[in-house]
């Protein structure tokens, strides 16, 4: 349906067959609308009105392809602004508006989660003084449901040093991040946190935790990608993230297990000794082989935990 209004006060609505479209987010159908605009009609440039990020990510990476201009406008009162998105795009360049929809999903929007405390600011100072990671999210969303492992692995190292670090394992880098920040102390026998509250959050996702996020962001980035076609071919969201539960769509936050199977057995058999009669065991000797068995190990010493 197309709205045209030649006074600015009567409007009417017209039905364009080439509008006519399988997308399922009102963000895409716009380039949709641009399009048919900039091909259809005698305009140097076409107004799109909107607070939403994802359209704007979207009007950068198209406007090239649109072939008029952009004016994004967007806010209200002292904070509306009108902007230029061929002008953005010519200061941001071609590489990096490829870029920006694939950075703009991994560090979340409307659909994937976002990295606690670390904005959009921070990753996209690192994205433009990183070629290597211009091209990791150049790729991303190129095929809906696969990532290639060379593409994931730039992918874990940008998080990594969205942390600040050099380790470019993710998994390594939680345990780094966990042993710096929380330490523990026996004072008694008894085993305490230093500090009251451990905020799990401020750490990185484990690898499985990550490659998840990376599979909806690889999707998302995909449908963004294919806003120019009126009947995108996407495979089914499930398996790229999300998972079929109780007749609709759930994320799915792990493929592994959250805690390692050694310290899950130890609660358990700890718990199950708690309901039983106690025997007399020292405090001390049962703090030291919680920390035997889930920490060390005979033959690789701390190597389970920063795998």
């Amino acid at each position: 349906m197309c709205l045209h209004s030649a006074d600015g006060i009567s409007v009417t609505a017209t039905e364009i067959p080439e509008l006519i479209s399988t997308q399922e987010e009102a963000d895409t159908r716009i380039i949709l609308h641009c399009l048919y605009a900039a091909e259809r009609q005698e305009t140097e440039a076409i107004v799109v009105k909107s607070p939403d990020t994802d359209v704007f990510i979207l009007l950068v990476y198209y406007v090239q392809t649109i072939g008029v201009d952009i004016i994004f406008d967007t806010g209200s009162g002292d904070r509306r602004r009108c902007m230029s998105m061929k002008k953005v795009l010519s200061a941001v360049g071609n590489d990096l508006a490829e870029a920006l929809p694939g950075l703009h999903a991994f560090t979340g929007c409307d659909s994937t989660s976002a990295f606690v405390r670390q904005g959009k600011k921070l990753p996209l100072k690192l994205l433009k003084r990183s070629p290597q990671f211009v091209d990791a999210f150049r790729c991303l969303g190129q095929v809906a449901n696969a990532i290639p492992e060379n593409i994931f692995s730039q992918l874990e190292s940008f998080v990594c040093a969205m942390y600040s670090s050099k380790i470019t394992d993710v998994n390594s880098l939680r345990y780094f991040l966990f042993e710096s920040r929380y330490t523990t102390t026996l004072p008694s026998g008894k085993l305490t946190a230093e500090t009251s509250a451990i905020d799990l959050s401020l750490i990185p996702p484990c690898r499985e935790s990550l490659r998840k996020h990376a599979m909806r962001a690889n999707y998302q980035t995909a449908v963004w990608r294919t806003a120019h076609s009126t009947k995108p071919c996407l495979p089914s969201p499930a398996g790229c993230g999300w998972k079929i539960g109780d007749a609709q769509l759930e994320i799915e936050w792990t493929a592994d297990n959250i805690m390692p199977a050694k310290l899950v057995d130890i609660l358990t058999n700890r718990n199950a000794d708690d309901d039983d009669t106690h025997d007399e065991v020292e405090e001390d000797d049962i703090v030291d082989n919680i920390i035997d068995d889930v920490f060390y190990d005979e033959d690789d010493d701390m190597d389970e935990f920063c795998d």
